[in-house]
């Protein structure tokens, strides 16, 4: 691939999230937001998992919430990816 085709196709994938970003309703992100907020509050755990990719993701997300993001002030969320727990997903799986 040449530079300009990479150029290109990078600015093309840029496009294409900049548009589905957009299309994100905004409502379900506040929603998801506060179940999280509520869950912290109340001193409950977060339990995430995912599939494939998004397997990788909940791992992803799990470790922003343990590791406080942006926010220092406040401790780690309470949060638990069972795709991490992979003895006991391909325990499972037999």
């Amino acid at each position: 691939m040449q530079t300009t085709e990479l150029s290109q196709a990078a600015k093309k994938y840029f496009d294409e999230v900049s548009s589905s970003i957009g299309k994100v309703p905004l409502e379900k992100v506040e929603r998801i937001a506060r179940i999280i907020f509520d869950a912290y509050a109340a001193d409950k755990k977060i339990i995430l998992l995912g599939n494939g990719g998004s397997a990788a993701d909940s791992l992803h997300f799990s470790g922003e919430l343990i590791g406080r993001f942006k926010d220092t002030s406040r401790p780690g969320i309470p949060v638990l990816s069972l795709t991490a727990a992979i003895a006991a997903i391909t325990a499972w799986a037999n």
